[in-house]
């Protein structure tokens, strides 16, 4: 999720007024997997389904996320591969949705047709233009 960004900020992002989330169906140990992985310090707030009680799509972890990162459902971007997680449950919250759709990665057929408020991707590379 990307949202404006909020005091305690520390990723990239902030210096384009930006928050950085994770919002994950993992377990409580997150924080060590994105240091492990070499990307912890592009974090600014990481929200797990272990955490916040509940697994997306629940509304709980999406409120939880936005707490977290001090900001309404209208200022986040909600960005995934997963369609009902990443896509209807953030949208049913009222933020913003893009579907990352790989196709190379996707299980076979179509991609869902997008409803409002929501944008579609083919790579991380073209987030950029709609933040």
């Amino acid at each position: 999720m990307v949202s404006p960004a909020g005091g305690a900020g520390r990723a990239r992002g902030r210096a384009h007024g930006l928050t950085v989330a994770i919002c994950s169906n993992w377990f409580w140990d997150l924080d060590r997997a994105l240091d492990e992985a070499g990307i912890g310090d592009l974090v600014d707030v990481a929200v797990t389904s272990a955490r916040a009680g509940a697994r997306k799509p629940h509304p709980r972890i999406y409120r939880a996320v936005l707490d977290e990162c001090g900001v309404a459902p209208g200022q986040a971007l909600f960005v995934g591969d997963m369609w009902e997680p990443d896509v209807l449950g953030p949208l049913a919250q009222g933020m913003r949705a893009v579907h990352l759709w790989r196709p190379d990665r996707a299980v076979q057929g179509a991609a869902p047709p997008l409803p409002g408020r929501a944008e579609r991707i083919d790579g991380l590379h073209a987030l950029t233009g709609l933040l």
